[in-house]
């Protein structure tokens, strides 16, 4: 009976593998940015985030960036003329147009630039509402920052607990979903492709049923007042080398907007998708989450109530999970060194 079993473990294995490589094959670029609007904008961000990286480095290059620049224009106009322009045509225009600020203002003029900057704009006159956009460089004060910080990290970050005693639905404030969700939108991804995405479902009946799929929620998953589920859009993908990254930026949005919840004075659980191609699928075709989306957790939100308990959840120790380079750097607690 162990042979059998191991062998249907590696069947599911192999299913589901090949699973995550159709569908990574099928909706990420491969060498075709322009392929359709979701890669095609996704493009647009990763060379506009080239550019203001440039902006930003200590001793920018002079004149940097016109390749770059020139290829930009040319999407912007193929994109704004086979589906008109979205807000993130306006992002890569501001973008080329504060990189053009930059050089004049070090004496280095790009007249042909800003020639084809003026004939795209006359082409596309919704581009000139990229004025109001700010993107480029952005110069922060360290005081500024301080003071924005949370006086007590350590209380913030240690009060935060998976919630499994939610309060009554009706105290539940549904417009906190979308301050969440605009805050996670500040979440680290890469090259700023932003590829997380949030779908919330707030009916009882859908809570109910879409918790069905997934085994960690039994004795308190029905309490919660929304049900969010977090995908990554694979078609931000552009190399065999990014095959994972959806993974790595759809947990990073998850985190953020499970701490957005937290400021905000809202419970959260987070609920693990491990599951295999076959329950992925079904899951699916009853939330409506595209096939080019890869779906990386739920999170079970709900009102705080006055007392609640949770689990205590002790952590490992420093040193299982930090290792420095330098034994001379004085810690708490006695670290492996690399």
């Amino acid at each position: 009976m162990a042979i059998f079993t191991r062998a249907r473990v590696l069947l599911s294995a192999v299913y589901s593998y090949s699973a995550d490589f159709r569908r990574f094959w099928t909706y990420s670029q491969n060498g075709r940015p322009l392929r359709n609007t979701d890669t095609a904008r996704a493009h647009m961000l990763r060379i506009s985030h080239a550019l203001e990286k440039g902006m930003v480095l200590p001793t920018p290059r002079p004149g940097f960036g016109q390749d770059k620049i020139n290829q930009l224009i040319g999407i912007i106009g193929e994109t704004s003329a086979r589906w008109n322009v979205s807000h993130v045509e306006k992002i890569a225009f501001a973008t080329i147009e504060r990189v053009v600020e930059f050089h004049n203002a070090r004496d280095l003029r790009l007249p042909e630039i800003s020639a084809q900057l003026g004939a795209l704009k006359a082409r596309f006159p919704e581009l000139g509402e990229s004025a109001g956009i700010e993107a480029g460089a952005l110069t922060v004060r360290k005081a500024d920052l301080i003071a924005s910080l949370p006086n007590d990290p350590d209380a913030f970050f240690g009060s935060r607990r998976s919630v499994r005693l939610f309060g009554p639905r009706e105290t539940f404030d549904f417009s906190c979903l979308e301050h969440a969700v605009r805050l996670a939108q500040r979440s680290p991804s890469v090259c700023n492709r932003q590829t997380g995405k949030a779908y919330i479902f707030t009916k009882s009946s859908d809570i109910d049923l879409l918790l069905s799929y997934q085994d960690g929620n039994k004795g308190f998953g029905n309490t919660a007042s929304a049900l969010v589920v977090c995908t990554s859009d694979l078609s931000n993908f552009y190399k065999v080398g990014e095959r994972n990254q959806g993974f790595v930026d759809g947990g990073l949005f998850a985190m953020t907007l499970v701490y957005a919840f937290h400021a905000l004075g809202v419970g959260t659980c987070m609920l693990n998708w491990s599951q295999s191609a076959h329950s992925d699928r079904s899951f699916r075709k009853v939330c409506k989450i595209p096939e080019k989306e890869v779906i990386i957790t739920m999170i079970a939100v709900g009102p705080l109530r006055e007392e609640y308990q949770v689990a205590q959840s002790p952590r490992r120790e420093p040193s299982d999970v930090l290792f420095i380079d330098d034994p001379a750097i004085v810690v708490s607690s006695p670290l492996k060194v690399m």
